[in-house]
């Protein structure tokens, strides 16, 4: 069995060999066409974190939840938080009907289904001081009369939408849009509100959950991008004075980069977002592609140290270091692809898109790599390195 196995893998090897030695020039072409596509999808790669759709719509929280946004309202928030300079501003009529003004307006947005805030309590006071009459369910007319009604009003209920000085009020808003994009469209637009309107003596700012949740999703791609450049960039100068030539360093960048652009693309065709699970595949598997590129190119300048011609250094590096590559990843292959199995949707993404890039990984290191040696050795562009 062992001895049918190196026979199957010696003769893949051979025609991976074949395949770069004679078609290197179509291999180029044809991958910087799938680069060029992977970056297109990757353009329209939503970044966007979703708690909800980290779970099947079968598991009991999506069904749970989707209960009680039915029956009560959404279970994400917001706030809106008003903060005076004087003590007792929200006391004066003027002060609260900013605020009910800015309620209004956010009970208008879609994906909002319930606003809470201190002019409620007053309003249902007035309403019941007046038999119930709706027409009264206002904000009262003086400041005498709202403190009046807050004197005879003894809970602590206003207490999460109102100081004891009267000068931080808070718009409580529940809302049901659980995609950190919808979160951010949200918060845009009550921000925009906010400053187009008159509120003088009052600092308005939104703030809450949502924004937290916004605020750690830019982070996310901003770490994405400077963790990734910085990573490549270290990689380029450690193979650089590895290898003591600019070219090798360069060349390394190739298999490296390929399986990451290939992995936003895909994620792009399958509407895959980038979120806190996802945005962590892509520095794992510069990790794990790296140590393959590392194996091959050792082997490929050691031949050429001995004066070896391209051609043959290439060949040979396939050979003493395809098998050890192929082995490792399909083992990782596999360990990644039991994650499919998993009921955390997060998991099964990440699982699969690591697979796909230790495969990827594979083809850039023994296929791609190899096939941009030989096409730059035809044009001269790359010359013997020094061992």
């Amino acid at each position: 069995q062992e001895y049918h196995t190196r026979r199957r893998m010696t003769f893949s090897l051979r025609c991976i060999n074949d395949l770069v030695q004679r078609h290197s020039r179509l291999i180029v072409v044809s991958t910087c066409i799938l680069v060029v596509a992977a970056i297109w999808f990757a353009i329209n790669l939503r970044v966007e974190t979703n708690l909800i759709e980290f779970f099947k719509k079968n598991s009991r929280l999506r069904t749970s939840i989707a209960f009680v946004e039915k029956r009560l309202g959404g279970v994400e928030s917001l706030d809106i938080s008003l903060k005076a300079q004087e003590e007792n501003a929200f006391q004066e009529p003027a002060n609260l009907r900013t605020v009910e003004r800015i309620q209004q307006y956010v009970k208008s947005l879609k994906g909002v289904d319930v606003t809470i805030s201190f002019v409620d309590f007053l309003k249902d006071m007035n309403e019941s001081f007046h038999d119930e009459n709706s027409r009264y369910y206002t904000i009262p007319e003086t400041r005498e009369l709202v403190s009046q009604y807050l004197l005879l009003y003894n809970s602590d209920d206003i207490e999460d939408f109102i100081n004891y000085d009267y000068d931080h009020a808070r718009i409580s808003v529940r809302i049901s849009e659980h995609s950190s994009g919808e979160q951010r469209r949200l918060i845009n637009e009550i921000s925009n509100y906010i400053a187009k309107i008159s509120h003088p003596g009052l600092d308005i700012s939104v703030t809450g959950n949502a924004v937290k949740l916004v605020n750690i999703n830019d982070a996310l791609v901003k770490g994405q991008v400077y963790s990734l450049s910085l990573a490549a960039g270290v990689i380029s100068i450690i193979m650089l004075l590895v290898f003591r030539s600019v070219a090798i360093g360069c060349l390394s960048l190739i298999p490296n980069l390929f399986p990451i652009i290939l992995n936003f693309g895909i994620m792009g065709v399958l509407s895959i977002p980038l979120d806190t699970g996802t945005a962590l595949i892509a520095a794992v598997a510069l990790g794990i592609a790296v140590d393959d590129t590392i194996h091959f190119l050792s082997e490929y300048n050691k031949q050429r140290g001995q004066k070896v011609s391209i051609p043959k250094s290439v060949g040979v590096a396939i050979f003493a270091k395809g098998r050890a590559i192929i082995s490792s990843s399909v083992i990782l292959c596999i360990g990644f692809g039991v994650l499919l199995f998993s009921q955390f949707v997060p998991t099964i993404n990440f699982g699969m898109l690591s697979a796909i890039i230790m495969i990827t990984a594979v083809i850039g290191d023994i296929v791609i790599l190899p096939s941009v040696i030989m096409l730059l050795s035809v044009s001269g562009q790359i010359r013997r390195t020094q061992s």
